[in-house]
This record gives structure tokens, C-alpha cells and sequence, in this order.
């Protein structure tokens, strides 16, 4: 995973502590066999695809977040919250 520095508006570097909750995000999902996360869109931990480029400006930038991004190097499906009805469809069927 790419090393990036996640601050606060304030200046307050977060990096290790989106680090330490993605890994235990990542052993949850081996723990329990989890195969796919619901997880919440255009943030940095969590976002898939798209996510905030932390200036507090409301702009996106192509990628994914933290999370997102080791779940998804160790065999976890991810989605976010607005494919899930989606989702749901194509498993009834």
C-alpha cells in the first residue's frame, strides 16, 4: 500500500492510526472469512474509486482509500454504500 500522510484540517497527522484501523479491518475479514466490505464512500479510509484529496475542499481525486486499498490486496470484494442495493439485486438473481 502507498505510504500517504492523512492530517486533520489543523495540521494533526492521522496517517498511523487510518494504518492501524485498516489492519484491524483487514484481520476482522480473516478472522471471520469475510469476503465482501460495505464500506463508505469518497473517504480516505474507506473510499473506493474516488475519494476527498484532503484539503477540506470537497474535491475528489481517482483512487481508494487506506482501507479500501488492503482489503482489496488481500482478496476482499469492496463496494460502497450506494452499490449496495445493486449489489443485492444481482445475488437474489
Amino acid at each position: 500500500s502507498k505510504n500517504r500522510e492523512i492530517r486533520t484540517q489543523s495540521g494533526q497527522v492521522l496517517s498511523t492510526f487510518f494504518l492501524k484501523g485498516a489492519h484491524g479491518a483487514l484481520n476482522i475479514c480473516k478472522n471471520y472469512g469475510i469476503q465482501l466490505a460495505v464500506l463508505k464512500s469518497k473517504s480516505p479510509s474507506c473510499g473506493f474509486g474516488k475519494i476527498y484529496d484532503g484539503t477540506f475542499s470537497g474535491c475528489l481525486i481517482n483512487g481508494n482509500g487506506i482501507t479500501s486499498d488492503l482489503l482489496l490486496q488481500n482478496g476482499v470484494k469492496v463496494i460502497n454504500e450506494s452499490e449496495l442495493d445493486d449489489w443485492l439485486k444481482t445475488v437474489k438473481e
